[in-house]
């Protein structure tokens, strides 16, 4: 693409292709018919050949399926796993990802678009390492010590406020690049299919949103029908020692950098 005008041309290609797939496997023929008149209007507008938009998005989506990946977090009864698992599943969840719940806590299966996947893991390796750096920083100031913590202890509470916070940065970026997209669109908010408040515009961003989580569901009803996906949560302790080591997690997970992180709706 050479300039502004090529580029919209050029996703307005795929985003025509996805809505004709969309129209020509929905059940419902009112859907069908809201998501075909938005296809010729994008079509319209950059004249775009239809059928050259379904090579295009078929040819897309053979180059990227929705797969399965296992994921090493650590070893067997190594210390904080739950926490690890914790952070891994919430930047799956945030990236349109599903963790399996089988194995041990100390490997994950996560499912997903293989980009997705990458973000996922990249982002993960990131933030653990970052949370382990920070967490040996604090440890050796000794203050675990003058709140009578046991390091150990005194770790997990670390990495609990860690994760707590850097979960929360994480959903309010995530929350911030869809409303970024939807506004492209002339929206705002995560809607349901169909016209804009306005009544004119049909959000193809939240189609594709929908569409990438059906997708990762689809496949996960077929290919494991009776398993379900991981969920873990945060355990708080209290008193004075873990006031001051979950706030010293708190504080760094408000330092770590956020590497890895991509936008929806590719």
């Amino acid at each position: 693409m050479t300039n502004g005008v090529d580029s919209r041309a050029g996703k307005g290609l795929l985003v025509v292709g996805k809505l004709l797939r969309k129209a020509e496997t929905t059940d419902s023929a009112e859907e069908a018919e809201a998501l075909l008149a938005k296809a010729q209007e994008l079509a319209t507008r950059y004249s775009i050949d239809l059928a050259v938009a379904r090579y295009a998005t078929a040819e897309a989506e053979r180059r990227e399926l929705v797969e399965e990946r296992q994921v090493q977090l650590g070893t067997p009864g190594q210390k904080h796993l739950s926490l690890y698992n914790l952070l891994f599943t919430n930047i799956a969840r945030l990236n349109d990802c599903s963790v399996l719940l089988r194995g041990t806590e100390s490997v994950v299966y996560p499912v997903g678009f293989s980009s997705d996947l990458d973000t996922v893991e990249a982002l993960y390796r990131s933030l653990v390492a970052q949370m382990i750096r920070e967490s040996e920083d604090w440890l050796a100031t000794g203050e675990y010590r003058r709140a009578q913590m046991h390091k150990v202890t005194a770790r997990g509470v670390f990495f609990t406020g860690f994760v707590e916070r850097i979960v929360k940065r994480l959903e309010a970026v995530h929350a911030e690049v869809v409303e970024d997209a939807l506004s492209e669109a002339g929206l705002h908010g995560v809607g349901t299919v169909g016209p804009s408040p306005g009544g004119s515009e049909l959000s193809s961003t939240a189609l594709a949103l929908r569409a990438k989580k059906r997708e990762v569901s689809e496949f996960l009803s077929a290919s494991y029908p009776r398993l379900g996906s991981r969920t873990t949560r945060l355990r708080r302790r209290t008193g004075e020692g873990a006031r001051r080591a979950g706030a010293a997690g708190r504080a760094a997970a408000d330092r770590a950098h956020l590497r890895g992180q991509q936008s929806v709706g590719r």
